[in-house]
């Protein structure tokens, strides 16, 4: 008796735990339809065993048996993949093929053939069975053959990979011209365009047609088209027949390669007087410079020219025109300043361009004086002859002085020698005099004379970069004798009478003596002042008055000797500092630092007009100057900039900042006669892209807030960056978070609820507000008024049976009185 009662309590007890210790296991249903009058005898042995044909699905899913002769002992499944299996690769891939040409096939979908022969050819693969369909029980209707059917399966997916015939290869073409492809294998309609580089591409029929938009390297890819996303399936459940829903997966991919090419220019310079690819006297067509820009003005590219006065480009990338413009001359040439255009066509690919450049040139004029300081009579010299030879001493012109005693010349770039040939009698025959060319200029007006020469001085005051006339007044000047250690002083009555020792130049920049200096040696010093835009020079000219100096004529003021004064004028330098954002996450959250920004592209412009200090406009307003990258260090160092207002506009930084659009002015201004550069540093800011999470706790009932909740945020990365708990209103708001993929998990849920520890991710975007929320349930109660197991009641009297046994048992061990 004892025992039977202690089996009925740990009985109870057991099955009390088995209620406590159900789990759901989730499965796939199998569904099973069978054929109506079609039936199937599989052999693998001595005899036939026969079924009528059932079909297969899971979820609408088609599925075909892969162990024959195995038997289905359940329809609950659970799902895996072929290492569920112990296939081999081989045969896997074949009853992929199988399933994805067999009776899912979009021409065959409907047709229970297409079912029995997948069925055949996935038994006889896995397990080389003999199977018949008929439409009777063992054999004894009428055969079903299904070869047809097995032979159009195994033909596509014996084709299943070929590719068109143009696969890999690789075509050239020209811009603008469209590359038509043909395929071989008649296939091409099977496939579709997937992705292309540097062009478009559109399949008609059996042709590929590709149109490139850049020159080099391209490619388009093909993929075959798919009428399936499904993947493979496995169904298993102990020993009961395994099934599988296949499908091929893996894209069939082609792929062609285009080259493409723009054609380029072909460049030629010649002299514009001979019309010959060689320079003249000591010029040369070698090493000019010349910029080539599309018609709107973007840069392309720099060539330079060889011996012959030949250039030529690589490759444009695109069709268009262009034109070339002159940076630097080549030696003894002017600067050629005009765009010369070309023009690059698909029926033009390279188009010649020839350029006349004009040599260096300049008028002379000598005068030949006979003279002597004695009588201060000065007489032209007429009749005599005069021979002009080059550097190589090769006569280059003989000429003989007219009824004032000139010979006129013009000289190309060179240096010459100017020889006296015959002479007056009593006379003495001039020293050789050495001339060299070397840039354009006024006549020069040289006077050879026994006698004492003197001229005005004619100061022009100039910029020494650009050797252009500083048109400015009142620019002061004093003039210092060598020879007698004094400075010039020369006295004027009108209209005032006054002594000068100090000489200004007028409104065109030009200072002229009121009277002649005399022959000798001077200095020319500038006065210590302020010249608005340039640098005081302190350095002396030197200069001499002489025989051998050269001379100008004016009508107005006579024989003059001209001395050019050079000042340097001030440039800016620009220093522009690019500070970006980074997020440093420590002690469990997140913070902000400044850091040094690279690879940020600015373009800077001109705001207005920028003229250099002797008025030439260097850029117009708005005039793109150029594009700068900073550094690793954040920055950009812009120098040598002319005076003036300008602007940077950023255009491009990194993906994680944002782009700063706004227009940066500054403006480069003048200090004073010492400084040379203008210094200018500039600081600008990008901030990261962030937004921000609201993170709402509800209950799952009724959407009532849930406060104190704790929750806390990670990265994607597993880094905490957050942790705190809800609000009154169940939230938790957490601002100017960096873009990028986060997650949050509930760590302490509220009093009287489950704790959700679902992961939930989330993601910033750059000025979203990203709104998430996550319901608890509330802890459950038990309730006696609902139809449910009454698991308390149950477990009470359980227990309150076991105490009564176990007191009884206790009881009767005890002795008797």
């Amino acid at each position: 008796m004892n025992k039977i009662i202690k089996t009925i309590a740990f009985t109870f007890l057991g099955i009390i735990g088995t209620f406590f210790t159900m789990n759901k296991v989730s499965a796939e249903e199998l569904k099973i339809d069978y054929i109506d009058n079609v039936y199937f005898e599989i052999k693998d042995g001595a005899e036939y065993l026969t079924y009528q044909v059932p079909m297969f699905s899971f979820s609408n899913k088609t599925a075909f048996c892969i162990e024959p002769l195995v038997d289905i002992t359940t329809h609950q499944y659970s799902t895996g993949d072929w290492s569920a299996t112990n296939l081999t690769p081989e045969q896997r891939y074949f009853i992929e093929g199988v399933g994805y040409y067999g009776y899912d096939y979009p021409s065959h979908k409907g047709n229970y053939r297409y079912y029995l022969a997948s069925q055949e050819l996935i038994w006889k693969k896995v397990r080389n069975v003999e199977v018949k369909f008929s439409t009777a029980k063992n054999g004894e209707g009428a055969v079903i053959d299904v070869s047809n059917e097995k032979n159009e399966i195994l033909s596509l997916i014996a084709n299943h990979e070929v590719k068109p015939s143009f696969n890999n290869n690789k075509y050239t073409t020209v811009l603008g011209n469209t590359v038509s492809v043909n395929d071989n294998n008649n296939i091409l309609s099977e496939y579709e365009v997937y992705s292309t580089t540097g062009g478009s591409a559109s399949i008609s029929g059996n042709t590929l047609n590709i149109t490139p938009d850049s020159t080099g390297d391209s490619n388009v890819r093909l993929v075959k088209k798919s009428y399936s996303h499904d993947v493979t399936i496995v169904y298993y459940n102990g020993s009961s027949q395994k099934l599988a829903h296949a499908t091929l997966q893996d894209p069939v991919v082609a792929q062609v390669n285009i080259n493409t090419t723009a054609g380029n220019l072909k460049f030629h310079k010649k002299d514009k007087d001979t019309n010959l690819s060689v320079g003249q006297a000591e010029g040369t067509l070698k090493g000019a410079v010349y910029d080539i820009y599309k018609e709107n003005g973007t840069y392309i590219t720099t060539i330079t020219t060889d011996e012959n006065g030949n250039a030529s480009t690589e490759n444009f990338k695109e069709l268009g025109k262009y034109y070339a413009i002159e940076k630097t001359a080549s030696v003894g040439y002017q600067l050629d300043t005009e765009k010369h255009y070309f023009e690059i066509t698909k029926n033009n690919l390279y188009p010649e361009l020839t350029v006349y450049e004009k040599i260096i040139n300049r008028d002379f004029e000598f005068t030949k004086l006979l003279g002597t300081n004695k009588t201060g009579i000065i007489l032209p010299e007429i009749n005599v002859e005069f021979g002009i030879y080059n550097s190589k001493g090769e006569l280059y012109k003989k000429m003989i002085t007219d009824k004032n005693g000139k010979i006129k010349v013009n000289l190309s770039y060179g240096k010459y020698t100017l020889k006296q040939l015959t002479g007056t009698k009593g006379y003495e025959m001039m020293e050789d005099y050495n001339l060299e060319v070397k840039e354009l200029g006024d006549t020069v007006n040289l006077m050879f004379s026994d006698n004492d020469i003197s001229a005005r001085l004619k100061v022009i005051k100039i910029d020494k970069d650009t050797q252009k006339v500083i048109k400015r007044a009142n620019i002061k000047f004093k003039i210092f004798n060598v020879d007698t250690q004094e400075y010039v002083k020369q006295t004027i009555t009108y209209p005032v009478a006054r002594t000068l020792d100090i000489f200004e130049t007028d409104e065109n920049g030009v200072l002229i003596t009121p009277y002649p200096l005399h022959s000798g040696t001077y200095k020319l010093e500038e006065v210590e002042q302020s010249i608005d835009g340039y640098l005081w020079n302190k350095e002396s000219v030197e200069f001499y008055i002489g025989d051998k100096s050269t001379f100008v004529s004016d009508n107005e003021f006579g024989v003059l000797f001209e001395v050019k004064f050079e000042n340097k004028q001030v440039k800016g330098k620009v220093e522009l500092t690019k500070l970006g954002e980074e997020m440093i996450i420590e002690n469990n959250t997140f913070k902000y630092e400044e850091i040094k920004l690279s690879d940020v592209s600015f373009n800077l412009y001109a705001e207005e007009d920028i003229r250099s200090g002797d008025g030439t406009i260097i850029y117009k307003a708005n005039d793109l100057i150029g594009k700068y990258t900073t550094n690793e260090e954040g920055k950009i160092s812009v120098n040598d900039l002319y005076l003036g207002k300008y602007y940077f506009i950023e255009t491009s930084t990194d993906k994680e900042h944002i782009l700063d659009t706004k227009k940066h002015s500054f403006e480069l201004k003048y200090k004073d006669a010492y400084t040379s550069i203008v210094n200018l540093k500039l600081t600008y800011k990008n901030y990261l892209k962030k937004g921000t999470v609201e993170i709402s706790k509800l209950d799952i009932s009724d959407d009532k807030p849930l406060p104190n909740t704790l929750i806390k945020v990670y990265t994607e990365n597993d880094e905490l960056i957050f942790s705190g708990r809800t609000n009154e209103e169940g939230k938790i708001i957490i601002e100017n978070l960096k873009e990028g993929k986060y997650y949050f998990i509930e760590k302490e849920a509220p009093e009287g609820y489950t704790l959700n520890d679902e992961k939930m991710s989330f993601e910033i975007k750059n000025g979203e507000i990203v709104k998430s929320t996550i319901k608890d349930e509330k802890i459950p109660v038990p309730n006696t008024l609902k139809n449910e197991f009454p698991y308390a009641k149950v477990m009470a009297l359980g227990l309150i049976f076991i105490g009564g046994v176990f007191i009884y048992e206790k009881n009767k061990s005890k002795p008797k009185k």
